[in-house]
């Protein structure tokens, strides 16, 4: 189960490569959709109370036939709103990524230097860049299961025709089974995590032809360093991926996955440096900022830990370290309790069932989602329990949704994919209002349990919405 770490990702990439890369990943995602280009809307939005300053806002689709297209030698036509829509085609997205990669300078020993090698440093694309250059190596590498698909013989082939044929087939099967150990491996950034693959090393990098030993190349170009990390203060059974630490763990003679929380601060090579993470009661900032920091970090550590021992480890850790900070006991203790009121599933119900699932024993069945339309819950926003969208809502979520998707929906409305012992009245849910019919999918704060949903005009539009929505609320990785 290795960690790696592509630590040349920001020095080392031939900007040449980086263009190729983006330039074929933008026509290929253009191509899918259909289109030559993509309409960005920029707007300023209305002074309020809260952002009596606000800023520009932008919204970014594949064009389609009913979207305004600029005229030939126009590039963007403003509104009488304000509005402003742009034409980006493949070579102004060209243009716009080679004025990113032209133009970084450092300052140096008091010289300006321009960076000529590797993703742009100190600007706001740069981790956009690096994750698109390697998402493009990893779909390439993937299509090589489209290329290896085993083919039909035709009933008129000789005796040594299907004889080669089967061979050839055989192989293609070897090679997709290979490539489907790849289905548990993620990278967040420059980090690698890959779980019971013993091809990821062999296959790392990409050279002119297949790598050695097999017919497949390899994922990523030879110019980045990627060493499998060491973690000596470590477990052997223990792998750190970001903030998670996955553990092995005997239980019932059985061994399983679990996973606590992985500080760096803990490292030996940190101890004796003194690293703050949470700014003091008496800092001059905002009051909501501060009240919030405890909430905030106890929904962090849920997400993050399935061992309970090590959670409550960590929630003890973080009220002490608030504490040296200023901040009064009651108020920690207060809000830790009604953390734990509000979701009481966290030891109760799904922990076990996770542990259970990640050791590949069948979990127990999902309880279904059961009262919704009896919510205590409260709606927002111009919305009450007889709005046709909210009465749309729950006929989809209760009776259209497969268990698998009601799972996605509670995960995108609350956090958690397991409904609360008291159920989801306990969790006291809020769904507002977002205006009125649009194109925007739902979204939601899942730290206050709030649903943002449009108006939507129809039962078919709120429900490819809300299915859009839930599918697309995990994170990226190699799948």
């Amino acid at each position: 189960m290795p960690e790696l770490q592509e630590s040349r990702l920001y020095t080392n990439l031939p900007h040449d490569k980086i263009r190729a890369a983006l330039h074929a990943l933008f026509a290929k995602c253009l191509d899918a959709e259909g289109t030559t280009h993509l309409v960005v809307t920029s707007w300023l939005p209305k002074p309020t109370t809260d952002t009596p300053v606000p800023q520009v806002h932008y919204k970014a689709q594949f064009a389609r036939r009913t979207d305004y297209t600029p005229s030939v030698g126009s590039r963007y036509r403003e509104h009488q709103s304000g509005d402003i829509t742009r034409k980006i085609t493949l070579d102004d997205f060209d243009a716009l990524l080679d004025t990113l990669l032209n133009a970084t300078f450092i300052e140096f020993a008091g010289l300006l230097v321009q960076q000529i090698c590797g993703t742009p440093m100190g600007i706001s694309p740069a981790p956009f860049i690096a994750n698109l250059f390697l998402a493009w190596y990893e779909f390439e590498f993937l299509q090589q299961y489209n290329t290896f698909a085993p083919v039909d013989i035709p009933d008129d082939s000789t005796a040594d025709e299907r004889t080669a044929q089967e061979a050839q087939n055989d192989r293609n099967r070897a090679v997709r089974r290979l490539l489907r150990e790849f289905i548990w491996t993620r990278r967040y950034l420059d980090d690698l995590l890959s779980l019971r693959n013993p091809h990821l090393e062999p296959l790392l990098k990409r050279g002119a032809g297949p790598a050695p030993g097999h017919v497949i190349h390899g994922l990523y170009p030879e110019e980045l360093d990627i060493p499998v990390q060491q973690h000596p203060h470590l477990p052997v059974s223990d792998v750190p991926f970001l903030d998670v630490l996955i553990c092995f763990v005997p239980v019932d003679g059985v061994c399983r996955f679990t996973t606590r929380l992985y500080d760096k601060r803990y490292q030996p090579a940190f101890l004796h440096v003194r690293l703050s993470r949470f700014i003091h009661s008496s800092s001059n900032v905002n009051e909501a900022a501060k009240r919030t920091i405890f909430i905030s970090q106890f929904r962090r550590l849920q997400r993050i830990i399935l061992d309970i021992d090590n959670f409550i480890f960590e929630i003890a850790d973080l009220i002490v370290t608030l504490m040296e900070r200023g901040y009064l006991r009651p108020q920690l203790l207060r809000q830790c309790a009604d953390q734990l009121f509000f979701l009481p599933q966290l030891f109760l119900v799904q922990r076990p069932e996770q542990q259970r699932s990640h050791s590949g024993a069948t979990a127990e069945p999902q309880r279904r989602l059961s009262g919704a339309q009896q919510l205590p819950g409260r709606y927002d926003g111009g919305f009450t329990r007889e709005t046709p969208v909210v009465q749309w809502l729950w006929s989809i979520v209760l009776h259209e949704l497969t268990p698998e998707d009601q799972r996605a929906f509670l995960a995108f409305f609350t956090g958690s994919d397991r409904s609360p012992i008291g159920g989801l009245g306990s969790l006291r849910p809020v769904i507002q209002r977002d205006g009125p019919d649009s194109d925007k999918l739902p979204t939601s704060h899942t730290c206050f349990n709030t649903m943002l949903l449009p108006g939507y005009s129809t039962h078919a539009k709120l429900k490819a919405k809300l299915l859009l929505a839930i599918e697309n609320a995990q994170g990226f990785g190699l799948r």
